[in-house]
């Protein structure tokens, strides 16, 4: 074999181990989910699936007013991590700095400070 032929074989061997690595990473890469924590400070959160997962919308605190949701139909989960009384739909109000989760498919806005 030329030394062509020997750089050549290298090269494609490096390839394949490198293409092989990338896929095992792919592979075993965790899945990404929504959580709780991903609700940024001083904001009202709802998510389309229960137990915070799903579609996550985010309002600030200081966009005061209602809120539709048209991604997230239906509401599964929320976090209200305001400092006001949040209306859910037709659900009721979640206190501030209060979670619900698994809750019933709400439909409606999200309002606060009206």
């Amino acid at each position: 074999m030329s030394g062509v032929e020997k750089r050549l074989r290298a090269a494609l061997l490096a390839l394949l181990l490198a293409a092989a690595v990338a896929c095992a990473l792919f592979v075993t890469a965790p899945k990404a989910s929504a959580d709780r924590a991903d609700c940024p400070g001083h904001a009202v959160c709802i998510w389309s699936g229960p137990t915070f997962g799903g579609q996550l919308s985010w309002f600030s605190e200081n966009d005061i007013g209602c809120h539709p949701h048209p991604d997230n139909t239906p509401i599964r989960s929320a976090f209200n991590r305001s400092t006001w009384d949040v209306r859910i739909g037709g659900w009721g109000y979640l206190q501030e700095s209060n979670f619900k989760d698994n809750l019933p498919n709400i439909t409606g806005e999200v309002c606060w400070g009206i």
